[in-house]
């Protein structure tokens, strides 16, 4: 041993350990890092758990996204389909009501040309001296009278069965073809009240001619007019 080894022997005192005192400090510096690492633990297993509820409901949001679009896809497809569907069943009525309106204007304006003839037969009667009645009690122009009253009513029926046949898509009303009919079914009614009164539809071949024309062209004008004042009342 050299005098420096001597001299640090005197100089450092002597070290004790007391018992216990080494495993007490161990057990609590190996306690506080088991703590940490238990709750690093449990921090990361939350951590993972909130992770993994997250992709969940980012797959149900995108689940059900996609579910709506294809809903939304079909929904669409069916309307378009039930609109062809329906669309073609409507064309084909509509342009079925059209050809029947136009033909009901034909055959209305035929009727009112026939019955335009008889018409001005009647007025040029009015002042026909063959149809004076010398001695009447109401006067030898009554007869004359009573033509001209028949002229302007049947010029008033006129005006209505043309006004109805001839109404836009707008005007046609349920009450307006009933009103057309009325005219009709009168008008004609009135061309053959002469069974009746005179025992004769008409005094002549040509007359019945003109009879049966203008009733058959307005009454079938009105018939055939008829679903065009339905379809527009809709």
């Amino acid at each position: 041993m050299t005098e420096l080894d001597l001299h640090l022997e005197q100089e450092l005192p002597a070290l004790e350990v007391l018992p216990g005192t080494y495993s007490a400090a161990a057990a609590a510096t190996a306690g506080s890092a088991s703590d940490t690492t238990g709750g690093a633990v449990r921090l990361h297993t939350l951590f993972m758990r909130a992770h993994a509820s997250a992709s969940r409901a980012r797959s149900s949001l995108g689940d059900g996204t996609r579910s709506i679009r294809a809903t939304s896809r079909l929904s669409r497809r069916e309307t378009e389909a039930s609109m062809i569907i329906t669309t073609r069943p409507t064309r084909y009525r509509d342009a079925r009501v059209d050809a029947r309106m136009r033909l009901a204007r034909r055959l209305g304006l035929l009727g009112l040309t026939a019955g335009a003839i008889s018409l001005f037969q009647t007025v040029g009667h009015i002042a026909d001296p063959a149809y004076l009645i010398p001695g009447l009690d109401d006067g030898s122009r009554h007869v004359q009278y009573h033509m001209a009253r028949e002229s302007l009513v049947s010029a008033a029926a006129f005006a209505v069965i043309a006004l109805g046949l001839f109404a836009g898509p707008a005007a046609r009303t349920a009450q307006l073809w009933r009103t057309l009919l009325a005219a009709v079914l009168g008008y004609v009614a009135a061309m053959w009240s002469g069974i009746a009164a005179a025992g004769s539809a008409a005094p002549n071949i040509m007359a019945l001619t003109v009879h049966m024309v203008s009733s058959a062209g307005l009454l079938f004008a009105a018939f055939l007019a008829r679903p065009a004042f339905r379809a527009a009342a809709r």
